[in-house]
């Protein structure tokens, strides 16, 4: 209370005081600004100072503890410290002990370190060393911190005493030149504005004296030109000869604007020639209020009469409304009119009312395009990100107000990218725009639509909670998207993934509620798309979790914790190791070696993948090189590429290709594997990239071959040297017919293209058979070997070598 009453004191005191209190801030902000990092530095200087004493001190206690198995008086070494306590310790005891007690610690953790006790009262020094014998130990020293903070308040009150003093000075000296140069030229000028306001007929007798040139000068100045202009104002009013009524019509005729004049006993309106032909009516057409207001929207008319009725009450100064007025040519137009009661009887009654009509449809339209380019999106007229925040918030704030829950659906159409970039933006416009026809439909004016970016989509159902409506609708929506869409003389299929989130079950805003539904919604892609899923908690976990990876992620590549395994390839005619493919793997700090199914995904997404393809390539050649000079010359290993990779400013191939031939490589021994989502995509970045790759003799092989969308019929387009059976292929092989007879027809056709086949996820000597027979040329699986770290691997070539040889 006492502070509130001190500031509202000075809020309402003279300019003097409140220049004064300034001051006096000012200067208790500065004497906090010094004071604390005073204190905070001088304790800072104590600690470090007992700190180096501590550690010399300790470097005696040890070096007497390993000469004597004894140490010194401590007491005497202290620097004029208290030593409360200390204690010299091996793994097994404590054998020198004195003063107060340590707690027991644990012996994984012991490191040098220096720390203050929980109450401030202890400084604790505590450093490792190895004793005689070779083991660990330790010496903890405790020093009582009376001395240092005693040292600390006095420099405080040292350094306050002084600025109290400077202060002092400080206060006065600012206080008299204020006084001076500006509380009395402005009591002056207050004094002459008080004069002229009780006799405001004679203005010029009140002029001021100008002597200096600073800003209160300037301001006296400007005090002296507002009187002469009142004196010349007051001289052309008396002139004037005019009646209020002719000037203002001639003010308001000269701005464009149509005028009216209604006799609110009659009815009658005079409407000027301006009104008349900015609607295209004749005097005869409009006579009465009442045949004016039978021209408004019907939407707009009844609060427009309801706004001039309480002008003519008196409940507003003024009458002033936007209308939609109906002109000659049947059009709307929208008129701005304006007016004020200028006549009254003595009861009270409104008798006149004079006004203006202005255009204002220009305006309107620049509003309403305004509004529709902030709000609006231009390719399927559905609302915008932007117009869709503002509903949410807005349904959220209602459903606060007991109007009922929120549900939102967050919808992406599954497909999309592929058509829009095997086809052009022109198909994939004209796709989203059948695609926003088709979900009005399904939601109607009941629901909220809006397309938020790409082909991304969302609907907010307020006052809908209940399981079964919201199945129906995301059911609906399923089904209308999953329809054929006839673009441009091609038939396109794509389906939606829907993640569905609600309001106040789930999330409290707005922010939270779309990334509830994002995050849904990628389940639904997860799980094979063209459904929808509910928002969990165990999401929002999940996606704190892939945060953490991507964080420690982030640092594994600088910390060194990525390694690179090799799994043999076998040639099947040979039996022997002819290749290998690289595969990334993680040695996590806590969770171990990681296989990369669950990282590459989120490397891709951010963008990391760039950098640790680059990493493993660097690492595989450097290591390939090796190999081929000690062990195998003619060994190849195969790199995975991500789609990612071939993006704009994804891999310099010309430098992987100048890498290679800097370490002494043929190029041939490099195969860089591709997925057949890459195919799909065909963009002018990534057949750069490939090209450069095969002009230098690089290999090229198809991963994964069946597994995406390419098929059999791309296999012409691809020109790959080695295409590999994904292991869904192989696994069946041996008890199925289908399986085999699939394979088969695979490795035929590739040899009919002149790839060379790679059969994946070889697991037993039957498949591996049954493989050899079909003609496959190399096999690679478990039955060979698990993909092995670098050494490892150095070792089967090196076995394999020997028996060759042997």
């Amino acid at each position: 209370m006492l502070m509130q009453t001190i500031i509202r004191n000075a809020i309402s005191a003279g300019l003097s005081q409140k220049l004064v209190a300034v001051v006096l801030a000012s200067i208790l902000l500065i004497t906090s600004i010094i004071i604390f990092p005073t204190t905070k530095s001088v304790g800072v200087s104590q600690t470090k100072e007992v700190e180096v004493q501590a550690e010399l001190l300790i470097s005696q206690m040890i070096a007497t503890f390993i000469k004597q198995n004894q140490v010194n008086d401590v007491e005497t070494l202290s620097g004029g410290h208290v030593i409360v306590g200390y204690e010299i310790c091996e793994l097994t005891l404590c054998p020198i002990t004195h003063g107060e007690s340590f707690s027991a610690l644990d012996v994984q953790k012991i490191r040098a370190q220096s720390v203050f006790s929980d109450d401030k009262t202890r400084f604790e020094v505590m450093r490792p060393f190895t004793t005689r014998y070779g083991s660990l130990g330790w010496v903890n020293l405790r020093i009582d911190t009376a001395l240092m903070q005693d040292n600390v308040f006095s420099r405080v009150r040292e350094t306050v005493g002084l600025i109290a003093i400077i202060s002092l000075f400080v206060v006065i000296a600012t206080i008299l030149a204020i006084s001076q140069i500006v509380i009395a030229p402005i009591k002056k000028l207050k004094k002459q504005m008080m004069r002229a306001k009780v006799d405001p007929n004679n203005p010029t007798q009140y002029l001021l004296k100008v002597n200096k040139k600073d800003e209160i000068a300037d301001l006296m100045g400007e005090f002296n030109n507002l009187l002469c202009d009142i004196d010349n104002y007051q001289s052309e009013l008396n002139k004037a000869k005019l009646s209020s009524d002719v000037r203002w019509k001639f003010a308001i005729e000269g701005s464009g604007d149509g005028i009216w004049d209604w006799d609110t006993l009659s009815d009658e309106v005079f409407f000027s020639p301006q009104t008349l032909n900015m609607m295209g009516y004749k005097k005869s057409h409009l006579k009465t209020m009442k045949a004016w207001q039978r021209l408004i929207h019907f939407e707009d008319r009844q609060k427009s009469i309801d706004a001039l009725d309480a002008h003519l009450r008196l409940d507003t100064s003024d009458f002033s409304i936007e209308n939609r007025v109906l002109n000659k040519q049947g059009k709307w137009i929208w008129i701005l009119s304006r007016g004020v009661v200028i006549t009254r009887a003595e009861s009270g009654e409104s008798l006149r009312v004079v006004g203006t009509h202005t255009d204002i449809s220009a305006q309107k339209e620049n509003e309403e395009l305004i509004w529709s380019q902030s709000n609006i999106d231009p390719l399927t007229n559905l609302p915008n990100r932007r117009m869709y925040n503002k509903q949410l918030d807005k349904l959220i704030t209602n459903a606060d107000e007991n109007l009922g829950p929120v549900a939102l659906f967050f919808i992406d159409l599954d497909g999309f990218k592929h058509i829009n970039d095997t086809y052009g933006h022109k198909a994939g416009d004209a796709l989203l725009v059948e695609a926003s026809k088709r979900l009005t439909t399904v939601v109607g004016d009941k629901y909220f639509a809006s397309r938020i970016g790409g082909d991304e989509f969302t609907v907010i159902l307020s006052g809908v909670n209940d399981k079964p409506t919201l199945d129906r609708v995301a059911h609906e929506i399923l089904v209308c998207l999953s329809k054929p869409f006839k673009i441009l003389s091609n038939v396109f299929y794509i389906s939606a993934s829907i993640g569905i989130t609600r309001y106040p079950e789930d999330a409290t805003d707005a922010e939270t509620l779309t990334m509830n539904a994002d995050q849904a919604m990628y389940l639904s892609k997860d799980k094979g798309r063209n459904r929808y899923s509910y928002f969990s908690k165990q999401m929002r976990t999940s996606a704190l979790n892939r945060m953490q990876t991507i964080s420690e992620m982030r640092d594994a590549l600088s910390e060194q914790q990525y390694e690179v395994f090799y799994q043999p390839i076998i040639d099947f005619k040979t039996g022997l190791i002819v290749k290998a493919e690289a595969l990334l793997r993680w040695n996590h700090p806590e969770k171990g070696l990681v296989s990369p199914a669950g990282i590459i995904e989120i490397a891709e997404d951010t963008g990391m993948i760039i950098e640790i393809g680059d990493w493993v390539f660097h690492q595989t050649v450097e290591q390939l090189a090796i190999w081929r000079t000690k062990i195998q010359p003619n060994l190849a290993i195969g790199i995975n590429t991500s789609p990612a990779q071939y993006r704009d400013g994804g891999i310099d191939a010309d430098k992987w290709v100048e890498f290679i031939r800097a370490k002494g490589l043929d190029h041939s021994a490099i195969v860089i594997e591709i997925t057949e989502s890459l195919v799909l995509e065909s963009s002018p970045s990534i057949t750069s990239r490939l090209d450069t790759f095969r002009n230098s003799g690089m290999k090229i092989a198809l991963d994964d071959f069946g597994t995406g969308y390419s098929s059999l019929s791309y296999l012409k387009d691809i020109q790959s040297d080695y295409l590999k059976i994904d292991y869904s292929f192989v696994k069946d092989i041996a008890e199925g017919k289908r399986s085999m007879s699939l394979c088969n027809k695979i490795i035929d056709i590739a040899h009919i293209y002149n790839m060379k086949v790679i059969a994946e996820g070889v697991e037993s000597s039957s498949q591996s058979s049954l493989l050899k027979q079909a003609n496959a040329d190399f096999g690679q699986g478990y039955l060979y070997s698990k993909p092995v770290n670098a050494k490892s691997f150095e070792q089967l070539l090196i076995e394999q070598k020997t028996v060759v040889e042997g």
